[in-house]
């Protein structure tokens, strides 16, 4: 499996090989994320007074991986409102989706976390095996899934901005779901 984002289309979309990559299915990639509201920060100058010259860069790529049972998850930094819906002028976001079907369908993405003050960004998946719990009736394979991204000091960053990050004072925390 593999995720990209198509900046023309505003989506994060996604292609399958059962075959080490001879071929690939579906023949159109499939949406994982339409109407994607991407947080991108591009690092340029700023008409501001030292020490905030410079603006943090980053762009919202996708991360994700594949658990034991075979469900697909997917991570990116997205501007939602307060309810969690994906909008333009909407605080930066880390949101995750899963495919049960092999990609087929993607339910509505969800934010991690709608609190924490300013930008969140620059997520990364790991999934690692777990052990199968006693008494479980399934015999389910399990897997721990880890979420990690970045996001501003409180004390640099006004609670729930827009953006964008600025200045050399800005402290960065590392978030763990």
């Amino acid at each position: 499996f593999v995720g990209w984002r198509v900046f023309s289309e505003n989506a994060i979309v996604g292609r399958a090989s059962f075959d080490g990559g001879v071929s690939w299915v579906p023949n159109k990639p499939y949406t994982v994320l339409p109407n994607f509201q991407a947080y991108d920060q591009i690092g340029q100058q700023m008409p501001l007074a030292p020490p905030a010259r410079q603006q943090f860069r980053t762009n919202a790529y996708v991360t994700g991986g594949m658990d034991g049972s075979g469900v697909l998850h997917v991570a990116v930094s997205e501007r939602v409102n307060a309810q969690g819906v994906p909008t333009a002028g909407g605080t930066p976001r880390i949101v995750v989706t899963s495919s049960y079907n092999g990609g087929s369908s993607w339910p509505p993405r969800k934010p991690v976390s709608l609190t924490g003050s300013g930008p969140q960004f620059i997520p990364r998946v790991t999934i690692v095996a777990a052990p199968r719990r006693s008494g479980d009736p399934n015999n389910k394979t399990r897997a721990d899934i880890f979420l990690a991204y970045y996001g501003p000091d409180a004390r640099d960053f006004a609670a729930n901005s827009p953006g964008p990050i600025a200045g050399g004072n800005v402290r960065f925390h590392m978030y763990l779901s």
